[in-house]
């Protein structure tokens, strides 16, 4: 609009005044607005805006770098821009950061800042928009980009000091002809050393004592591995503060999951949460498993580990399905002896029934109980271990039950 008005007087003027300076001084002037524009639009097309991301997973509580970057392709340089880059409120409380930069020709600029994991799930970057001056100072372009990124933050991990690894798994002798594996945190006795011995074994203090080789061996356990299951069945929270204890539950289990993948346990897990990832910063969601069970197999390493928390990092109460249902949908294999620990705020008869009689066909079962107003009992068998836990800040406290 300021150009508009501009050229428009200067013809007036023209017209009333025609002298040759005044025209030749305004004909420059008109001369150096065409070209103002045409720079203005070579630099629109030149600039290409990407989002940058340090790492697009964190915990709870962590941070992480992030940021944009802006390249000027043209052999033109950009004298004055404003970036305005937009994030969630659960990464940023400015919610946008601000900088007023300058771009050489031909070169690019990364602008960063820090986000933080201040809520669980999936969080958005974007969009980023640049107000472009002109070299003359009479116009600018305004444009947006879509920077659009997601940050997904895990569940927190609690502190804890009564959790003992060794208690998650079971351990003793057991006579059957699958594998036994050993429990590395229990040694049971030291024995001279036999050809066929590893050598991560070796007990070399006591060895250079009695200058002769010596070998560790430990406590044999059923197995190497554990089934984490969830119950996230609304209804089951019937406490005061229901978001609070929900959120605890599965902080509770990404902290023991995160202990077990400590010892390289093989870990299956299994959940009535619902599963919703978002998709667009509008809010859209995607609900990743419509029957209502989410199940994922039991096995090792790193990959797998990460889908386990990318899916505590996504998962929500429903009211459909009760614990009692989950366990009777259960369809991945669990392995013989494997250790399933159940994270609930309620166990009814018919569950308890159930999970009686998985323990009776060889598994280890735990119980951990996060309501604040109800306490499990002692069920009297040798293989059902319960607790009482309770959240105290960000510290689990937990109680066995005797």
């Amino acid at each position: 609009m300021k150009i508009f008005f501009i050229i428009l007087f200067s013809l007036i003027f023209i017209i009333i005044f025609p002298f040759y300076s005044i025209i030749l001084a305004i004909t420059s002037l008109l001369l150096a607005i065409f070209l103002n524009n045409v720079y203005l639009s070579i630099i629109e097309k030149s600039i290409v805006v990407k989002r940058y991301i340090e790492n697009n997973k964190i915990f709870f509580s962590d941070s992480t770098s992030a940021g944009i970057v802006i390249e000027n392709t043209s052999i033109l340089p950009i004298p004055i821009v404003y970036v305005s880059d937009y994030t969630s409120s659960a990464l940023s409380l400015k919610q946008k950061e601000v900088f007023t930069i300058s771009i050489p020709q031909k070169s690019k600029i990364t602008l960063k800042f820090r986000v933080y994991g201040t809520k669980r799930g999936d969080h958005y970057l974007g969009p980023t928009i640049l107000e472009i001056k002109d070299i003359l100072g009479i116009s600018q372009i305004t444009k947006e980009y879509d920077t659009t990124g997601f940050i997904t933050v895990f569940p927190a991990l609690l502190a804890h000091g009564e959790i003992e690894k060794s208690n998650l798994q079971p351990y003793g002798e057991i006579k059957n002809k699958l594998p036994i594996f050993e429990d590395i945190t229990r040694i049971q006795g030291i024995r001279e050393y036999q050809q066929g011995d590893e050598v991560r074994r070796i007990n070399w203090k006591l060895s250079a004592k009695h200058n002769k080789l010596y070998v560790n061996y430990y406590t044999p356990t059923v197995s190497s591995s554990s089934v984490i299951i969830l119950n996230l069945y609304h209804p089951d929270f019937d406490m005061k503060y229901p978001d609070f204890y929900e959120e605890f539950a599965i902080e509770l289990a990404t902290t023991i999951i995160f202990d077990l993948h400590q010892y390289n346990q093989e870990i299956g897990f299994v959940s009535n949460g619902e599963i919703r990832r978002k998709t667009s910063i509008q809010g859209k969601t995607l609900i990743e498993n419509p029957n209502g069970i989410v199940e994922l197999p039991t096995t090792s390493g790193n990959d797998h580990i990460m889908t386990i928390f990318e899916t505590l990092a996504r998962i929500y109460p429903q009211n459909k399905i009760d614990l009692y249902k989950m366990l009777n949908s259960i369809s991945i294999k669990i392995p013989w002896g494997s250790a399933l620990i159940v994270i609930t705020p309620n166990i009814d008869y018919e569950s308890l029934l159930y999970l009686a009689e998985i323990a009776r066909k060889g598994h280890q079962v735990f119980l951990y109980n996060v309501h604040p107003n109800k306490s499990l009992q002692n069920y009297q068998s040798a293989n059902i271990k319960s607790f009482n836990t309770l959240k105290q800040e960000n510290t689990i406290q937990i109680e066995r039950v005797m």
